[in-house]
């Protein structure tokens, strides 16, 4: 499928109005490779802007929440590249104060998303694999990862870099 339309304008966004705004970027209608390029593009000036405003190591001043983050840390993509562009972005964000979620419903995602993050959060899966992948990197032992399958809505095994993994249960709130 082609989109020329997202190759066709020449005027870009204020990178400064962008590092201080709330915003949430939907994708739905682009294809995965212009989504991919979109969101590395608006990371990388993230990125960029808080380097040279001196803002390294100043703690954290944008989270980014990428959902279904499989079509950006996808295992498959390229692998004669070793890794996706999204992931170098990714283990350097943190440093210039770009927090990145990744959100998915399976564990299909590249080794450096899971090398990367300092926390990990495990909702009930079903699958064997992804049960298999998700304990591994989060380094539990054969208990915890029984664990997974016996977890309940609402409930997750968590995992903070350094410290040992524990159950949370997130109360369950009314939406009106």
């Amino acid at each position: 499928m082609e989109c020329p339309e997202t190759h066709s304008y020449s005027k870009g966004f204020p990178i400064d109005q962008l590092a201080e705004t709330s915003f949430v970027l939907e994708l739905s209608g682009i294809n995965e490779f212009h989504a991919r390029m979109l969101v590395n593009v608006m990371l990388q000036g993230l990125f960029m802007y808080r380097l040279n405003n001196g803002e390294r190591g100043q703690g954290v001043h944008n989270v980014a929440f990428i959902d279904e983050a499989m079509f950006m840390a996808t295992r498959d993509y390229h692998p004669e590249l070793g890794y996706p562009p999204f992931a170098y972005l990714q283990a350097q964000a943190r440093e210039a104060g770009i927090g990145i979620v990744l959100a998915s419903q399976d564990a299909r995602l590249h080794d450096a998303a899971f090398a990367n993050s300092r926390l990990k959060i495990c909702f009930a899966m079903g699958d064997g694999k992804d049960v298999e992948r998700v304990s591994r990197a989060m380094g539990l032992d054969a208990e915890q990862t029984r664990y997974i399958h016996k977890l309940d809505r609402g409930e997750a095994v968590v995992k903070v870099l350094g410290h040992t993994s524990f159950v949370l249960e997130i109360p369950k709130v009314r939406l009106e």
